[in-house]
């Protein structure tokens, strides 16, 4: 069989006597004219096409897929355990944990024991900076998600667009997320934190005022205090939101850029074709073929 040719499967048959001379024939499909091999007479078999038992379909299905599944279970088996070990057993252990009333490591170690119950959430409910708490968080939610959704879809479509130096550039990217927190903490110390004396005093002596002071400094704006003691409230949000959006852009970033990879260049091409302007083959075209990264 040549390369051009495909291989079609072919239908149920079943044996059918000659209504000529009774010789026994072999047929596929009703109502359909059928010659017999031995007295050349012509002939039609009347009736409805039968349809193929669901054990059949299921059958000629199963007969198709050419796997080995031992094979695979064998290969995930690795990542499964340590996805169960680092990652579902830690969930769980977390969620029995909130479940266990005045719950202490020490007590624990020492075998004490805890009873089970609702207690905990009890007490983060009645705290009297709960709902500070809860005011914070959703304001960081409510800031950090669009503004790294955005500036993500916005590098994504710059890289994608930028041929030359693509995986270099997708590495530089990708650094904050596999960087130790304890780093990070350290980088965002030495651009925020002002180093010196009676900081927030008229007395205050500065020795450094940190790299984004320093910055600011340059079109003539006072050094902020951003983290120190007596700084102000939305000093120490706008320092929250930069690190969420600068730690969040890099996951955010793999999974848009994997999903224009992904996308038909046929739609960006009848687009050109068209003569749309760029603004609305993005609106139109690559952030609703994007709607699933985006809600993920």
């Amino acid at each position: 069989m040549s390369e051009n040719q495909t291989t079609v499967q072919a239908p149920v048959k079943r044996i059918v006597p000659c209504p000529h001379c009774g010789a026994k024939l072999y047929v596929s499909h009703k109502n359909v004219a059928y010659q017999c091999p031995k007295c050349n007479e012509l002939f039609k078999i009347e009736g409805k096409e039968e349809k193929p038992s669901f054990r059949e379909v299921g059958t000629k299905f199963l007969n198709k897929i050419k796997f080995d599944s031992w094979k695979g279970w064998v290969y995930l088996f690795p990542t499964l355990i340590l996805l169960a070990i680092f990652t579902v057993w830690p969930i769980i252990n977390t969620i029995r944990i909130s479940l266990l009333e005045g719950y202490g490591a020490l007590g624990a170690a020492g075998g004490e024991t805890f009873a089970f119950g609702f207690g905990n959430f009890e007490k983060v409910i009645q705290y009297k900076g709960f709902l500070t708490c809860l005011k914070n968080t959703l304001l960081l939610c409510f800031l950090t998600v669009p503004i790294s959704t955005i500036l993500a879809l916005l590098i994504a479509v710059c890289l994608n667009a930028i041929k030359p130096l693509q995986k270099f550039l997708q590495t530089i990217f990708f650094l904050p997320y596999v960087t130790n927190s304890i780093a990070i903490g350290m980088v965002f110390a030495a651009m925020f934190n002002i180093v010196g004396s009676f900081i927030g005093t008229n007395n205050e002596i500065i020795i450094t005022a940190g790299i984004m002071n320093n910055i600011l400094g340059v079109f003539g704006i006072k050094p902020i205090n951003w983290i120190n003691a007596g700084s102000s409230y939305w000093a120490n949000i706008t320092v929250l939101v930069v690190y969420i959006v600068w730690n969040a852009l890099p996951f955010k970033i793999l999974i848009l850029l994997g999903g224009l990879q992904s996308v038909n260049k046929q739609y960006y091409e009848a687009a050109q074709i068209d003569s749309t302007p760029r603004w609305r083959v993005f609106t139109r075209i690559t952030v609703p073929l994007l709607s699933p990264m985006l809600a993920y």
